[in-house]
């Protein structure tokens, strides 16, 4: 059987059902896939949605810029997501707060330059850099 990257919520879930011992070895080895996976996080070169999986996002922002939307404020409580531009290309990666959500107490927060990189922390009603590199 192949090894499941499994959702925090869903490893959770499996923990607190254990309650007869029947966690098998390919939970483990799911578990332990899922905990690195965390640990070193994914590499982004197109738009799309962040989730609070996420811990490290490394993002290519090409030539013409990605777009990239934290989780909902509202149901991210005390996560945290790093994300990093790592290419020299023109366009921009762009962090963009669902619907109404804040990032610094503006709609977008943008890494331009090869290297820019934030932190982002959130309290549950908006999104805040709490690090960032230039």
């Amino acid at each position: 059987m192949a090894d499941t990257v499994r959702t925090l919520s869903a490893l959770q879930t499996l923990l607190a059902a254990n309650t007869g011992g029947a966690i098998g070895s390919q939970d483990i080895r799911d578990l332990a896939v899922s905990a690195v996976g965390r640990m070193y996080g994914r590499a982004i070169d197109s738009s799309g949605a962040l989730t609070n999986d996420d811990r490290v996002i490394i993002a290519t922002g090409g030539a013409s810029g990605i777009t990239l939307n934290p989780p909902e404020a509202a149901s991210s409580q005390y996560q945290v997501i790093t994300v990093l531009k790592v290419d020299a290309g023109a366009g921009a990666v762009t962090l963009d707060g669902i619907g109404s959500d804040m990032i610094n107490g503006a709609g977008t927060y943008a890494l331009s330059t090869q290297w820019q990189g934030a932190t982002l922390w959130c309290d549950g009603t908006a999104w805040y850099v709490i690090g960032k590199t230039s």
